[in-house]
Formats: structure tokens, sequence, C-alpha cells
């Protein structure tokens, strides 16, 4: 794990170096990383989704005949969830990776 973390950090130092030359490596690098975090951020969002659905389900088990009452709001909040917390590939393909 710790040498993951190291090489994580070489690859930041040279893509930011390759950055301030203006190559277009760093460039491309650049655009992966950006392609990246955006999945990373699209895949927290779905995980928070489904910890509300998990929450929502022992919700209507422990509340029984009165859970439309009493978990509607963490209904209405996984609802809301869903429509914009979905995993999303990222859309530009201007990137060939080997």
């Amino acid at each position: 794990m710790r040498q993951l973390g190291i090489l994580l950090v070489l690859v930041y130092r040279l893509n930011c170096i390759m950055i301030l030359h203006g190559s277009t490596v760093g460039r491309d690098v650049a655009k992966l990383q950006e392609r990246e975090d955006f999945i990373r951020e699209s895949w927290i969002k779905a995980m928070e989704a489904r910890l509300v659905r998990d929450e929502l389900v022992k919700c209507q088990r422990h509340e029984g005949v009165n859970s439309l009452e009493n978990c509607r709001w963490l209904s209405e909040k996984y609802a809301q969830m869903l429509l914009g917390n979905r995993v999303r590939r990222s859309v530009s393909h201007d990137i060939a990776i080997d």
C-alpha cells in the first residue's frame, strides 16, 4: 500500500513537471487524472446512496406498519439521491490508452 502511495506522488510530480514544460504527455496525464477524479466522485455519491438505502430498509423493518409515516424523510432523501447520484463514466474519448 505504501508503494502505491509513493508511486502516486511520483506520478503527480512528473505530471506537474510535464505540465510546466507544456508537453502533450503532461496534458494527457492531466486529462486522465481529471477523468479519474470524476469517476471517483461518482462512485462516492453512489455509495452514499447505498448507505441511505440501507438505513431506509432498517427503518422500515423497525417501524413496521408505521414506516410510511416515520421513514418518509429517508425515502424522499433516497429518491433524490437516485436521481443525482449515479455512476457515470467520463465522456471524453480523446486519449488513446494502450
